[in-house]
This record gives structure tokens, C-alpha cells and sequence, in this order.
């Protein structure tokens, strides 16, 4: 089971940390552990540079596990087109959704950076409401006789 989910934050200035909320998954449907991969292409403002990370709505901006960014710009005087690409694992309850956030990295109160696009995937990777597959069964040998024995 997952989901993907696709965003456009319009140019919007990135602000400095938490950040914005560039893309956002619809409401899941089944509590468990989630494999997310996010990315982004964004524009390194002239002087900054772009963090991304991903969170949950119930747990809102500046919770995160992993982050990624770049500071491409930072000793430019012009903007660059860079990506940005996040890995995370997330537990996350029915009904609860997920976020990508991104921020200006550098701080410098001027938030020229902003993000093109992003698109995003969660992968359920274990769930206590999937029913677990039996793990072995027993292999008969080809030596091993498999009807009724003979009795004489």
C-alpha cells in the first residue's frame, strides 16, 4: 500500500526553519511504518540555499528524522536550479498525513530560494493490521516415501 503526492509551492519564498509546507499526501488509510522518498527541485536563492524534510500533519514543522539540502548559492550572486532528494521512515496513524517542508538554509533574512516542484512516495513497510504470511512449510524430501507404507 502507498501513496504519492505531488506539489508546486509557486515560487514561494522559502522562510528560515520550520519552513513551509510544499507538498502534502492525502489522509492515509492504515496505521503503520512508512519508507517515504521526497524530492524537490528547488531554486538556491543568490547567497542561500535549501533544506527539506519530511513530517506528519499531527506532528507539524521542525520534527523530522532526516533532512537534505544544499547551499549552492551561498557564496553566489545569482540563483541556481539544484534538487533535493529526502529519505525517511515514519510510523504514522490512520487519518494522520504526511508533509514535505522546506526552508531557507541560510538564515540570511532575505528568502530569495524557493521550490519549483516535488513529488513524494510512502511505502508501507509494516502495518499490525496486514495479516503476517506463514513463513516456511514443511518440504518433503524426494527420497522420503509419501503415501501409505506397504505391509506384508
Amino acid at each position: 500500500m502507498g501513496y504519492s503526492w505531488y506539489g508546486n509551492a509557486g515560487g514561494a519564498a522559502m522562510a528560515g526553519f520550520p519552513g513551509t509546507v510544499v507538498a502534502q499526501s492525502n489522509a492515509v488509510g492504515t496505521s503503520g511504518v512508512y519508507y517515504i522518498n521526497a524530492t524537490a527541485l528547488v531554486v538556491d536563492g543568490a547567497g542561500e540555499g535549501i533544506y527539506c524534510y519530511t513530517s506528519t500533519v499531527a506532528n507539524g514543522g521542525g520534527i523530522f528524522g532526516n533532512q537534505s539540502g544544499t547551499n549552492v548559492a551561498a557564496n553566489l550572486s545569482y540563483g541556481v536550479y539544484s534538487s533535493v532528494a529526502v529519505a525517511d521512515v515514519w510510523f504514522i496513524g490512520a487519518g494522520d498525513a504526511f508533509q514535505l517542508w522546506c526552508y531557507n538554509a541560510t538564515g540570511n533574512g532575505t528568502n530569495n530560494s524557493s521550490v519549483y516542484d516535488s513529488a513524494s512516495t510512502a511505502t508501507l513497510i509494516n502495518s499490525p493490521d496486514i495479516p503476517k504470511k506463514q513463513k516456511h512449510s514443511r518440504v518433503v524430501p524426494s527420497n522420503e516415501p509419501t503415501g501409505p507404507k506397504n505391509s506384508k
